[in-house]
Order: structure tokens, then sequence, then C-alpha cells
């Protein structure tokens, strides 16, 4: 047998056997890369909504901390009687600030009174101002300067107070706006809230019965007749 006629395979394959054209190259990294732009914008997404979630959290958290301590104290504020004002009471309240006389926290001992003052300041921060009732501070100065203080909420529009007890003209118990040169402590005081624009925190109506005062069946003076009317 001729081994010399016999034709010989090549040695040499053609390129579309031996793996991908440049055309096919580029496709497949164009399609890499859009699934790759793909993974990260999901990524993105989890990220910003886990962060969304993360802000509302500590958002509902400061409220219900505000919310938290001002009702510890304000449901054991005392009757404290003024001794330059004929019998009235140191616990006194305007639409956008309330006084009032309570024990301070636990760690000061039970019988550690203190004198209050929630306010809004000129930083839109929601303070409580605290000073001790034997000490120097005169509390019935407007001015909160030697007083010690907490910041409740930051970025504070507005508040609005207001006070549930017996109307000095009518003797009835309706909600009033100021409760000044009182011999009684208020049976409910409301606190309203808002926050400046652009802020999504939402601030529950906050409703406080001191247990020091005489009982109220009215808690909504929309829902409730016997509540009286809103000054």
């Amino acid at each position: 047998m001729n081994l010399r006629n016999t034709p010989v395979a090549s040695n040499r394959t053609c390129a579309s056997d031996a793996g991908f054209t440049l055309v096919e190259t580029l496709v497949s990294l164009a399609l890499f890369g859009l699934v790759a732009s793909l993974i990260l914008a999901a990524l993105g997404t989890q990220t910003a909504a886990q962060a969304s979630i993360e802000r509302h959290d500590r958002d509902v958290g400061d409220v219900v901390r505000a919310q938290g301590l001002l009702r510890e104290r304000m449901e054991l504020m005392r009757r404290e009687i003024n001794l330059l004002g004929g019998g009235s009471l140191l616990t006194y309240g305007t639409s956008n600030a309330f006084d009032f006389d309570a024990p301070i926290f636990a760690s000061a001992g039970p019988h550690a009174l203190y004198h209050f003052r929630i306010a809004l300041n000129s930083k839109r921060e929601l303070r409580l101002y605290s000073t001790p009732n034997l000490g120097s501070v005169d509390t019935r100065l407007p001015s909160t300067e030697d007083w010690q203080s907490v910041v409740l909420l930051t970025q504070v529009q507005a508040v609005q107070f207001a006070y549930y007890g017996q109307d000095k003209i009518t003797g009835r118990d309706v909600w009033q706006q100021n409760w000044l040169d009182r011999p009684q402590l208020p049976k409910l005081i409301r606190l309203k809230l808002s926050f400046t624009p652009g802020d999504r925190r939402i601030w529950p109506v906050l409703m406080i019965r001191p247990w020091s005062g005489s009982g109220a069946s009215c808690l909504d003076q929309a829902n409730q007749s016997d509540c009286g009317e809103a000054l």
C-alpha cells in the first residue's frame, strides 16, 4: 500500500471549531455586564430599603422614648403649694409649655421633688427641664438658664398643650388652653405635637392622667359628650 497517496489529516483546525469568535466573545461580555449591573441594582435597592427601615425604626423609637419619659414623670406630678400664690399650686401651663412638680428619677430617692418644665426652644428642640424644689432657681421666671435639661425630640415645629378640669367661671369640666393659679391639678393633660415640614415622624396624641389628681371620665373631647368644649 502506497502511504504517500493517503490523505494526511491536517493538524490545524478552523477557528470556529477551536473556540468563540470575536463577535461571540463581545456578546458574552455584554451579557455578563448586564447581569452584573442587574445584581448590583438589586443589592443597592435592598440596601436602600434596609436603611429606610432602620431610619423608620429609629424615628419610631425616638417618639416612643419621649412619650414614655413624659408619661412617667407627669403621671407622678404632686400638688405642691405655691407659698406666694395664695393657695394655688406650682403646677401651671399654657398652650406651649407646662410646669409641674414630681419626684426625680428613682436613683435620686423617692422623696427628691423637682420642678419640671416641658417646652420647645428656639432650636426646635422639645426639652424637659428640671431643677430641685429646694434649689436656688426661681421657677416663676421664664428663663431656664440654670436648669438641667434633656432633649426629648428635635425638628419639632410646634407643641400644643390642653388641660381638662374645672372652668373658673362656669365650674364645669372642660378642655382649656391655660392652667394658671389653680388650687388643684388638671384631671387630664393633652399634648399634641407636629414636626417640621419633610419630617415623616408621627406623634400620637399624648394624654396624661395625674395619679394624684381626681378622676376623669373624659378622654377624647371629639367623641365624649361630657368633656365640655375646648377653648
